[in-house]
């Protein structure tokens, strides 16, 4: 065994010191980022995991939309649209060896068409990384992805450290390939692809291309949901989104109220019109009900035909006994009225006789005397007896039986009146004659000498000494009956005969009140 050079010895001293320092060399530290919005870590604190905020939000979709969750957020859909999500993804994966330099390659994510087409990118796994080719630099690497998924993403929104590519020999590992919707950027690191701004989506015309972390999302406007890859109408109307009528258009419907009612500001419930204040459409009264109104009459009205004019109830014709006279009818009621001589009562329809002689609202002169009867008065010449009658009083004329000229004439004539409404019921008493001095042995008489040609009247013995005159017929005024009513009185003890007459004049006014 042959002898160490020293300057051999010194060589291996040499290479046993780097290796040992080499060897004694700390690890690179581990360095953790946060997750982007819409992922958590989990508690393992290497992983991030998606949150779901359709169970963390409370009501996170509102009205008759749905919430689904997503990859990094969720999506409001409407309630009859189904959500289904495939995660393959194809030709993104390199060849067994194969350094996969190309940056998110040509692929777009698979999804199966539904109501709404999303390429989900799969949250980052941050693991220690060792040095490469003498590098010694730290690195974050992703996690292995699932055997039925394509690449996984890193977290969205931050960038991904890759080794340093000028570390090591010639022989050093060369760059990853990005994940699938990634590429990289001027200094090495994955950044998302915008695949709506850059057009490279597959979105239809008539959707919308919505960026996401490594993926986007084909949706439809608003009025539309996905049915087959087809963006197809919603008809809104099948959802009661509106109060009343509901008319639905392409995208969009329109909520339409009852007549009545106006649309309010909402655009979906209907406010009743109150049409009574809004120029009423009524006559007289208006009352507002929900979606329509009704119209009313005052006293005295009633409702036309039409519903909304009112028109003036002719009391009159519907009875003749409101007035005793006339009635007049008025704009929504009707007056009583009554001829000249009578005044209306505080009935407001009986007539009542007015007594001028009474109330001095007469013409008679000095020389008459006035006389009342039924719907006026009368002005009565005074009393002048003619030959051979004396006067005995203002109504009474006396011829004496000495005088040789009053033989055959009545010994006394009283002037009296009366007076008798219209169409009075018959049979009925009008009138008592009768003897003021009885003598013994005497008997009396009582006839109708004049006046009583039409047989209106008749006496009627009422005992001994007296008669009732009676009316048997109706007397239609205004008319004057003047009666001669003869009491004949006869004393055979005494051979006395003698008579006296009344002169009865009867006014028939004109009305029968």
């Amino acid at each position: 065994m042959g002898t160490l050079c020293p300057c051999s010895l010194l060589l291996l001293l040499v290479a046993s010191f780097a290796v040992t320092a080499l060897a004694q060399q700390p690890d690179p530290p581990l360095t953790y980022m946060p997750c982007s919005e819409g992922y958590e870590l989990d508690s393992d604190m290497t992983t991030c995991k998606d949150i779901n905020e359709c169970d963390t939000i409370p009501d996170a979709c509102k009205g008759d939309m749905k919430c689904v969750n997503h990859y990094g957020g969720y999506l409001c859909l409407p309630r009859s649209a189904t959500f289904v999500v495939t995660n393959s993804f194809g030709g993104a994966g390199g060849n067994s060896g194969g350094s996969g330099s190309s940056a998110g390659g040509s692929s777009q994510p698979a999804a199966r068409e539904t109501s709404s087409q999303v390429a989900p990118p799969l949250p980052g796994v941050r693991q220690p990384g060792g040095g490469g080719g003498g590098g010694g630099g730290a690195a974050v690497r992703l996690g292995a992805p699932p055997l039925n998924r394509g690449p996984q993403p890193p977290v969205p929104g931050h960038r991904v450290a890759v080794s340093n590519p000028g570390a090591g020999s010639a022989g050093g590992v060369g760059l990853p390939s990005c994940p699938l919707g990634y590429t990289r950027d001027t200094r090495s690191h994955c950044v998302d692809v915008d695949e709506c701004a850059t057009s490279s989506h597959r979105c239809r015309p008539n959707q919308v291309c919505t960026n996401a972390p490594g993926s986007y999302t084909c949706r439809c406007p608003e009025g539309y949901q996905m049915v087959a890859g087809q963006c197809v109408d919603i008809d809104e109307c099948r959802y009661g989104m509106c109060a009343q009528g509901c008319v639905n258009t392409q995208g969009s419907y329109t909520c339409q109220c009852s007549p009545g009612y106006v649309l309010s500001s909402n655009n979906r419930s209907c406010e009743d019109v109150d049409e009574c204040v809004e120029g009423s459409p009524c006559s007289q009264l208006c009352f507002n009900t929900y979606g329509s109104f009704l119209c009313r009459c005052s006293p005295g009205f009633v409702l036309d035909g039409d519903g909304l004019t009112c028109k003036d109830v002719d009391e009159c014709s519907y009875s003749d006994y409101l007035c005793q006279y006339r009635c007049n009818n008025n704009a929504g009621s009707y007056s009583c009225s009554c001829p000249g001589g009578y005044q209306l009562q505080t009935d407001n329809g009986s007539c009542r006789d007015v007594d001028e002689c009474a109330t001095n609202s007469h013409n008679c002169t000095g020389n008459e005397n006035c006389y009342n009867v039924f719907g006026g008065y009368k002005c009565l010449e005074k009393l002048q007896c003619e030959e051979p009658y004396t006067q005995a009083g203002e109504d009474r004329c006396v011829c004496p039986s000495e005088k040789n000229t009053c033989i055959n004439k009545p010994y006394t004539v009283l002037y009296k009146h009366m007076h008798l409404r219209s169409e009075r019921t018959v049979p009925t008493d009008i009138f008592q004659m009768q003897a003021t001095t009885r003598y013994p042995g005497a008997y009396y008489t009582f006839f109708i000498r004049a006046g009583n040609d039409q047989r209106e009247f008749f006496m009627r013995p009422l005992g001994p000494a007296s008669a009732m005159l009676v009316l048997v017929k109706q007397l239609q005024g205004p008319r004057e009956v003047v009666l001669d009513l003869e009491m004949i009185t006869v004393n055979p003890a005494l051979n006395y005969h003698g008579t006296s007459v009344i002169q009865l004049k009867i006014f028939v006014s004109e009305h029968n009140f």
